[in-house]
């Protein structure tokens, strides 16, 4: 049998997480691109400005294996600092 290489579907997670509080929320942990990409699309207060751009194209990246999982979660740093949600 050849030897085969199988791409198995795991989530990608960084080191430490990323505690942010949307609104008047609870404070959440972010663990990973793919949970921060969910936030940046779904419930991130503004999507207007450069960090949250920058952010979202960092997880995308690193989601499709073109980037380094530490280059996103700093990148959603800075987004949550210019969002004003990190804790």
């Amino acid at each position: 049998m050849p030897d085969v290489v199988i791409d198995a579907n795991y989530e990608v997670r960084w080191r430490e997480p990323v505690w942010v509080r949307i609104g008047q929320g609870v404070p959440e942990s972010i663990k990973g691109p793919k949970q921060a990409l969910s936030y940046l699309t779904f419930r991130w207060p503004e999507l207007e400005g450069d960090h949250v751009q920058q952010a979202l194209q960092q997880c995308r990246r690193v989601l499709r294996k073109e980037a380094e999982c530490d280059v996103a979660r700093a990148a959603f740093v800075r987004a949550a600092r210019e969002a004003n949600v990190i804790l």
